[in-house]
């Protein structure tokens, strides 16, 4: 066995070497040799002289010998960019890295000249790129080039290599998929450059041929050009040949020049390109004419189309299934095939054989386009038949697939046509109101679709969702109230996508209208506070477009949290700056609220007046309409009877079918009775028998036109409302119709009708606790009537009514007394 001490390190100062110690000592001797120079020269300036001219004697004999030694390895090719560009071209990639290191490295190389070791590492980062297995990694390798040979170019690339070097270039962008620079790029070089090298100049159109038909947005007319070219050069052997006229054929198919397309196909040479490539490209022009074909048709004609190329369709299926079962290695021939059959029999209308044609392509070759494309089909048509589910399961396998995908770029399905059909599927969604899946959906929408187009789409779709069900929950039942929450809800957190959009895009033009967006959805959704803090944002970052708009909204969301004061600055802004915008009637209709809810009614009325009379406004306008519903209202609540009531009846003869009719008549009846009351009141106060009597006539007749407002309302709420709970204000409006009724009977001294008006209130509203009130009335009435017995009887039905009232009834809300106090009131009541 070994002796392991043999492998412990010994301490420092004993693994010394005699060499190192020598070291040692002569740095010693020279540290005691500067010292006694130090102290030789310390007080004679004379001495100093002499010390510091030999110092710097020695510092620019240093430096002289540096740049010597760096011109005699510039001299000898150390430094050469030629040794690094020869171990290029010979294939040795790591002496060629390692040659460009070392000059790099060196600090000798002056910057001018970095451009063709760049170029170098470009190249042998495009070689790495090559050789990468995995889609990604080869992706990232291009990347790297691609920043290499921008930076060579920059600097300067020798002469002689610029046409190869734009060509690494444009191939390096394009392979990273930055595929419009690599475009622009590969143009420049032959536009500018015009590669004397044939092999190389066929390439270049290559390579842009390929990409402009297979990039996501593909320009086939700049393909065509750059297959065209190719096909008129005498250099193409036979393979390449046959590789150009089938991606020749692509382009015209693809441009709906099918016959063209056709004879493309013809001209492959036969021992060029293997039979069921051939095959397949006939067949796929054939289906591709149909299907435009169809695309272009009316509904009506499509079976008459199908059924008149049914024999070319027949023999499309043939050459497709011949391929697919009898090609045994699953090439690329075999993938596309097994696609195209699925959409064979997909454009011959059967669609069950389609389905599962697309579902056996999609598992047989896993992570390829043709999948992708049979899965994205699969789904598109499991949706036609309804199957939501099944659906939605299959577009989130095809947007899972993407994720995997470094770069897309396929000659099956256009990107473009991938993201049509996404949004195709979304909206489809949304229109059947499956708005679950189609959040669904959205969510996984990355990185097929950017994050900001993802949260604008969800905040649409929240905000449909929200939309529609505020519109499916007009009464106030039980089930619309959750319906109608679910809703807001829904509004708000669309203001809240659509708030984080407005932070991803805030260096943007989309900036204000995403936080205008938010605040909208905010302020529909009930969240005023998160209205009134996008507003303020809006307004910092956005003084003209929807200025007087986001006013308008700031003020009315401040008056619906109360904050009266604020919402009053805001209307007022908005008037004053924006007076000829449309947001101004609004504001003005608004702002009279507020000042109406502080008590500055002369203020709020003005304000209306404005609208009405001072204004473009016309009658046929809302905000014309509503500012005089409004001015009526107003006036009746301020008691200008007589002016409430001439506003009133133009406003429900101008719009007898507005919804405020109802309210406005209801008002109007009121005024009416107010005002007879006043002139009642005038009468008892006369000093003459004859003001007295036209005082009680005239109000006998505003009584009676009151009386007649009452029943009209009684009798229209009463015909178009079936559920009262519904509506909890027209449900006030006709019990206080059925009182004051009774009322308006009672100072016309026709008491039995009174009675009977009364009772109809007792009988529709047993539990509720103002129905005490009518018994009290009722037996006000048999007193003045003489009939003192049937008046106690109705207080005896009022206390059997209180003892029958449940325990929580709400008393404060609809009568001034409580349990107790009406207790004790029946109580004394009893007894007279």
């Amino acid at each position: 066995m070994p002796d392991q001490s043999d492998n412990i390190d010994p301490p420092l100062e004993v693994a010394a070497s005699p060499s190192a110690g020598a070291l040692i000592t002569a740095l010693a001797r020279f540290l005691r040799l500067l010292g006694m120079l130090r102290v030789w020269a310390y007080g004679h300036w004379f001495r100093s002289v002499i010390v510091a001219g030999v110092i710097l004697s020695l510092i620019a004999i240093t430096m002289a010998g540096w740049a010597y030694l760096a011109s005699v390895a510039l001299h000898t090719g150390e430094l050469s960019i030629d040794a690094a560009l020869r171990a290029l071209d010979h294939g040795h990639y790591d002496e060629a890295r390692a040659a460009v290191g070392r000059m790099l490295k060196s600090g000798l190389l002056p910057r001018s000249e970095y451009g063709g070791p760049l170029f170098v590492l470009g190249a042998v980062k495009m070689k790495d790129a090559e050789s990468q297995s995995s889609a990604d990694h080869r992706r990232v390798e291009y990347l790297v080039a691609s920043r290499y040979l921008k930076e060579a170019r920059a600097h300067g690339i020798p002469a002689e290599r610029t046409a190869e070097a734009l060509f690494m270039l444009g191939k390096s962008l394009v392979e990273s998929g930055q595929f419009d620079e690599g475009l622009q790029t590969l143009d420049e070089l032959l536009a500018e450059q015009a590669p004397s090298d044939k092999a190389l100049n066929l390439e270049v159109h290559w390579c842009l041929g390929e990409t402009c038909l297979l990039m996501p947005n593909p320009k086939v007319d700049k393909a065509l050009e750059h297959y065209n070219i190719l096909l008129a050069s005498p250099e193409l052997t036979k393979q390449q040949r046959a590789a150009t006229l089938v991606q020749q054929a692509e382009c015209l198919a693809r441009l709906d020049r099918f016959d063209e397309a056709r004879q493309s196909v013809t001209e492959i040479p036969a021992d060029a390109a293997p039979p069921t490539a051939i095959d397949l490209a006939r067949a796929k022009i054939t289906l591709d004419e149909l299907d435009s074909t169809l695309q272009k048709a009316a509904t009506s004609e499509r079976e008459t189309i199908i059924s008149n190329s049914a024999p070319q369709l027949d023999e499309a299926i043939k050459l497709l299934q011949a391929i697919t079962k009898n090609d045994s290695q699953k090439t690329n021939i075999t993938r596309h095939a097994s696609y195209q059959l699925g959409r064979a029999y997909g454009l011959r209308g059967d669609r069950d054989a389609a389905l599962k044609q697309y579902a056996r392509t999609r598992r047989l070759f896993g992570e390829s386009f043709e999948s992708l494309a049979a899965a994205l089909t699969e789904a598109d048509l499991r949706r036609e038949k309804g199957d939501m589910e099944g659906a939605l399961l299959a577009y989130r396998r095809v947007l899972e697939s993407f994720k995997t995908i470094a770069i897309y770029r396929s000659s099956v399905l256009p990107l473009t046509e991938v993201r049509e059909r996404m949004m195709a599927a979304l909206k489809d969604f949304v229109e059947r109101r499956r708005f679950t899946e189609a959040l669904a959906l959205i969510d996984h929408f990355e990185p097929l679709f950017s994050g900001t187009e993802q949260l604008e789409l969800r905040g649409g779709t929240l905000e449909q969702w929200g939309n529609l069900l505020l519109s499916q929950s007009p009464d106030e039942t039980s089930e619309t109230k959750t319906q109608r929450t679910a809703g807001l809800q829904k509004l708000r957190s669309a203001g809240f996508a659509y708030e984080q959009l407005a932070e991803l895009r805030f260096a943007t033009r989309f900036y204000s209208s995403d936080l205008w967006r938010s605040a909208e959805n905010y302020f529909a959704g009930h969240s005023f506070t998160s209205t009134i803090r996008l507003l303020n944002e809006y307004l910092e970052n956005e003084p003209e477009v929807r200025n007087a708009q986001a006013l308008l909204r700031l003020g009315q969301a401040h008056l619906a949290i109360r904050e009266i004061p604020q919402s009053v600055a805001a209307f007022e802004e908005c008037i004053e700056f924006h007076p000829l915008d449309d947001s101004a009637f609004q504001a003005r209709i608004d702002c009279a609220k507020a000042y109406w809810h502080q008590g500055n009614t002369g203020r709020a009325e003005q304000l209306l007046r404005d609208n009405i009379e001072g204004s473009s406004l016309r009658p046929s306008s809302r905000e014309w309409k509503d500012s005089l519903f409004e001015l009526g209202m107003l006036l009746q609540e301020t008691g200008q009877y007589e002016q409430a009531i001439g506003t009133l009846e133009e406003a429900i003869e101008r719009y007898p079918q507005d919804p405020q009719r109802l309210v406005a008549q209801y008002l109007l009846g009121e005024s009416y009775r107010r005002w007879a009351q006043e002139l009642l009141e005038r009468g008892q106060q006369a000093r003459t028998a004859s003001e007295r009597d036209k005082s009680l006539q005239l109000a006998n007749i505003r009584l009676t036109t009151a009386l007649k407002h009452f029943e009209e309302v009684q009798v229209s709420i009463t015909l178009t409302t079936h559920d009262l709970h519904s509506d909890p204000l027209l449900g006030t409006m006709l019990r206080n119709c059925y009182m004051l009724e009774g009322t308006v009977l009672f100072d016309l001294r026709r008491y039995k009708e009174a009675i009977e008006a009364y009772s109809n209130v007792a009988s529709l509203y047993p539990d509720n606790p103002f129905v005490l009130e009518t018994f009290l009335q009722i037996a006000n009435c048999w007193r003045r009537l003489g009939q003192a017995v049937k008046a106690r009887g109705a207080i005896q039905q009022a206390q059997i009514v209180l003892q029958g009232l449940p325990s929580n009834a709400d008393f404060a809300s609809t009568t001034a007394l409580n349990r107790e106090e009406w207790g004790l009131l029946l109580t004394d009541m009893s007894k007279w």
